[in-house]
């Protein structure tokens, strides 16, 4: 239950408000009749000070104003790392031209960062490239064979091997594995595929 005390001011009526537990101040701020009036709040920051606590905010259309530009930020910022993340791709597939079928075991990343660097290092290798992102035993993947074969036979052995799920056709495959490292290193060994950066 909210208790609160009117008293006079030089140029008004101020209005303190206090809440049970709560640090109580006087406010010098805009009052509003009804809460829906403040709009969207924004909490920047929250402070310790004194026996309370400290809250920078912003309220309405200022509140809109900064997370409009906050996204805007993001937005370009996730636009720059997919430009980065493509160049990279292209220089890693770059130094896997003419290398044939081989495996790729690299830390975590997106789905389809997975795909993208399979898709680059397949055109550049020239053959199937098996792209798996993750750490200790849980990694998503991605194969891509360049001339388009079937590699749903691999697929299904790889799945069945490694706890995997997922699939795909046209020379393409996708999904993920509940194993580590060296299982899948092992697996793709014994198919003859090697992984030319362990």
């Amino acid at each position: 239950r909210l208790n609160y005390r009117s008293k006079k001011a030089l140029t008004g009526q101020v209005r303190i408000v206090a809440f049970p537990g709560a640090d109580c101040c006087a406010c010098c701020g805009t009052h509003v009749r009804r809460a829906g009036e403040v709009g969207i709040i924004k909490v920047l920051s929250c402070q310790k000070f004194r026996e309370g606590v400290r809250l920078e905010i912003l309220c309405g259309s200022r509140a809109y104003r900064y997370l409009s530009q906050v996204y805007d930020q993001l937005a370009a910022a996730k636009q720059r790392m997919t430009e980065l993340e493509d160049q990279l791709f292209s220089l890693r597939a770059q130094a896997l031209t003419d290398r044939g079928d081989l495996l790729l075991l690299e830390p975590p990343t997106r789905p389809d960062g997975a795909r993208k660097l399979a898709d680059a290092a397949a055109k550049a290798s020239g053959g199937l490239a098996a792209v798996f992102a993750g750490a200790e035993s849980s990694y998503v993947y991605a194969l891509v064979q360049a001339d388009g074969a079937d590699i749903s036979p691999l697929v299904k052995r790889l799945n069945a091997a490694l706890s995997g799920r997922g699939g795909g056709r046209n020379g393409f495959a996708q999904g993920s594995v509940q194993a580590d490292r060296t299982a899948i290193y092992d697996f793709f060994r014994k198919e003859g595929i090697e992984c030319p950066t362990c």
